[in-house]
C-alpha cells in the first residue's frame, strides 16, 4: 500500500523484474488511483523507457483523453480504468470509440482489434 519504504526507486525495480521475466507490468500510482486527476504521466513514462515489455497505465483516468494521453504520451500499450465508469456517465464504448477515432488500437472482445 506504499506506507513502507523498499528501498528500492520505481526504475530499478522496474528493471529488475523485467529481467526476471515478468510478461508486462501494471504501473498505478498511488497517489492519483481513485482520484479521477489523471494518469501520473510522468511514472508511467518513466517505467516504459527502462524496460521492453508491455506497460499497462493504471489510476487516476477521468476521462477518454486521459486515455489516449497515456499511450501517445507515455507509449504503454494499454490502459485500465474502474473509477471513471463507475462515478461517470462515460462507458467502455464510447472509450473505445474515442480512441479508434484516434487510431488507437482497441480490443474488441468479440473481434480482435477495431481495426
Amino acid at each position: 500500500s506504499g506506507t513502507i519504504n523498499t528501498g528500492y526507486n520505481v526504475q530499478d525495480w522496474v528493471k529488475k523484474v523485467n529481467a526476471l521475466g515478468a510478461g508486462e507490468i501494471l504501473i498505478s500510482s498511488i497517489d492519483k488511483d481513485g482520484t479521477l486527476s489523471g494518469y501520473d504521466l510522468d511514472l508511467i513514462k518513466s517505467v516504459v523507457d527502462v524496460c521492453n515489455i508491455p506497460v499497462i497505465a493504471s489510476g487516476g483516468a477521468s476521462d477518454y483523453k486521459n486515455l489516449a494521453d497515456a499511450i501517445s504520451y507515455t507509449g504503454c500499450l494499454a490502459v485500465s480504468t474502474s473509477s471513471m465508469f463507475h462515478f461517470t456517465e462515460q462507458t467502455p464504448l464510447a472509450a473505445k470509440n474515442y480512441m479508434h477515432t484516434l487510431k488507437i488500437p482497441v480490443r474488441n472482445s468479440n473481434q480482435g482489434s477495431l481495426f
